[in-house]
């Protein structure tokens, strides 16, 4: 039975190692890129922001705002 040859047990270390260091710069600039999966440009979509308390919930979008309580009442003011 012939076993094959392994490279010397420093070359193994320096390709793991370059390896590595290749994955984790692309995960960086992957994640430094973008991590919301576009890559760039204008969201036409709205900025919102909702904040719940005890008897409801205020939300902002663009300046607009919404107030709803648990009662189901609400109050809109535009921005």
């Amino acid at each position: 039975m012939y076993d094959t040859p392994r490279p010397a047990t420093g070359i193994r270390t320096i390709l793991l190692l370059v390896g590595g260091l290749v994955v984790g710069m692309v995960l960086l600039v992957s994640s430094l890129l973008g991590g919301d999966g576009g890559g760039g440009g204008t969201s036409s979509e709205p900025e919102c922001r909702t904040e719940f308390f005890d008897s409801g919930s205020i939300s902002t979008c663009d300046g607009d705002l919404l107030y709803t309580d648990d009662d189901g009442n609400d109050f809109s003011s535009g921005g």
